[in-house]
């Protein structure tokens, strides 16, 4: 496993367990129960065009999620190593 496909996989397990753990659950309705709730406002013969448009959304913001925290990572480890390095030169 290369580098990029190793940070890949760490970022999708993540940020998995970060929106499992903070926003599954929102007002008391959980994301699948929320489609749902959505999909039956739709006008019965709009319901596939719905539910695909329902898709490309939670694909897109689960695209933005991990790019986020990708970035946030990287950027916590380069800021770390930074702190880190001035405390050696005594900083």
């Amino acid at each position: 496993m290369g580098r990029e496909e190793w940070i890949r996989d760490m970022v999708y397990q993540r940020v998995e367990m970060i929106l499992e753990k903070y926003c599954m659950e929102k007002n008391g309705r959980k994301e699948k129960e929320l489609e749902g709730e959505i999909l039956a406002l739709v006008i019965p013969g709009e319901k596939a065009k719905a539910e695909e448009l329902l898709e490309q959304g939670i694909s897109r913001a689960a695209m933005e999620h991990q790019v986020l925290y990708r970035a946030a990572f990287l950027d916590g480890l380069w800021l770390g190593i930074r702190v880190s390095r001035q405390g050696e030169n005594g900083e």
